[in-house]
């Protein structure tokens, strides 16, 4: 859920009402005040860039709930889409976050031997119980509550989590970088879908957040090369940082004309995550025969639709592969993160406190200043 778009407590719940600035006090028709609920802070969006650091009534856990105070959270792609109200599917009033890594503070009854771990957890609290699920699609389950999504994230003093989906980050990593393994877990489902191949070349359009550590996941599959397309001279340097063999840039020409004076060999994977319809149909354009395009980015909902040629994807024989959410890929993130296998500091490149967020969030959409994941922390 990364990359360029312009391609040169209850309040856990559903319930999203409840995420909305509390009301004056009022008396009650027996002329008693209400108690006034305990407040925290958080980013509230109620529309498109409508957003403001305001007072929500604080979550509280359930039974098999954690309450977390997170640490750092990430802004990524589809965070500055869905702010700008470029995602359809995604409603407010909305407190957004999704990449983050936090300290359980309190807990339901069956879970208190949670309090006082640095967690992560899975964001795809899927209900289990849906056709998707019961074919272990829970990334498309139909009753899906994701924080930050479509209920209270991260971007918030407090938030509540379950506890079946929380999982121990270690004592030892530099806690920033816990905000890491929700994009990793996406990495590496996108990977598992696009079966990469040993021995063969992989271009990667995108080096974003998502896109830098899709090119560090690859190498667990010893691909002969990867190739990165990235229109941002800083973030092609950092592409290089991470192990990239080649670095490429749109501006100079159609990729598959560049491709053919720096690799003889087609390439077997082309992987979307940039979030560019141009970028997806260079993708169609460069992969080799019988090869495979997989889709990771998001584009905005202002770069309307592409058409393909379905003889095209005929005659070459190409498979295309879609790819949605992290599955579950996150003990996997977790491990790779604990064994130094990724290069997370060249990823996070900028932090903001939270009452900066509209800082953190311009320097994310704008990119300037070799922004890749910009944080907000506590």
């Amino acid at each position: 859920r990364d990359g360029r778009s312009d391609w040169s407590s209850d309040v856990c719940s559903s319930d999203l009402w409840s995420v909305r600035p509390t009301p004056a006090t009022t008396l009650t028709p027996h002329g008693r005040t209400p108690a006034m609920p305990r407040l925290i802070r958080a980013i509230l969006a109620e529309g498109p860039n409508r957003h403001s650091l305001v007072e929500i009534p604080a979550p509280t856990p359930k039974k098999d709930e954690l309450l977390v105070k997170p640490a750092f959270s990430g802004i990524c792609g589809s965070d500055v889409k869905i702010l700008a109200g470029q995602v359809p599917d995604i409603g407010f009033p909305l407190v957004p976050g999704h990449e983050w890594v936090g300290e359980v503070v309190d807990a339901g009854a069956n879970s208190r031997s949670w309090i006082g771990k640095m967690i992560v957890s899975d964001i795809l609290q899927n209900c289990g119980l849906c056709a998707p699920c019961n074919r272990g699609l829970h990334s498309l389950c139909e009753s899906m509550v994701e924080p930050g999504i479509n209920a209270q994230g991260s971007m918030a003093d407090q938030m509540v989590v379950r506890a079946d989906k929380a999982i121990r980050f270690p004592d030892g990593l530099s806690a920033d970088t816990g905000s890491l393994v929700e994009p990793l877990s996406v990495a590496l489902h996108a990977l598992e879908r696009a079966t990469p191949t040993a021995g063969r070349d992989v271009v990667l359009f995108g080096a974003g957040g998502i896109g830098l550590l899709l090119l560090q996941a690859l190498r667990l599959y010893e691909v002969r090369s990867v190739t990165v397309v990235e229109p941002l001279s800083s973030r092609r340097s950092a592409a290089l940082r991470c192990g990239a063999d080649r670095v490429l840039d749109p501006a100079d020409g159609p990729i598959r004309d560049l491709w053919g004076t720096t690799n003889g060999l087609e390439p077997h994977l082309a992987i979307e995550a940039a979030g560019s319809l141009a970028a997806f149909n260079s993708c169609i354009d460069v992969v080799g025969k019988a090869g495979v395009v997989a889709v990771v980015g998001y584009p905005p909902a202002s770069e309307g639709t592409t058409a393909i040629d379905p003889s095209l994807l005929v005659r070459k024989r190409i498979d295309v592969r879609g790819i949605l959410s992290p599955a579950a890929s996150w003990h996997r993130a977790v491990e790779l993160l604990s064994e130094g296998k990724i290069v997370a500091d060249a990823i996070l490149t900028h932090r903001f406190p939270l009452d900066r967020f509209d800082e953190a969030l311009a320097l994310a959409t704008s990119r300037d200043d070799g922004a890749i994941r910009v944080l907000v922390h506590d």
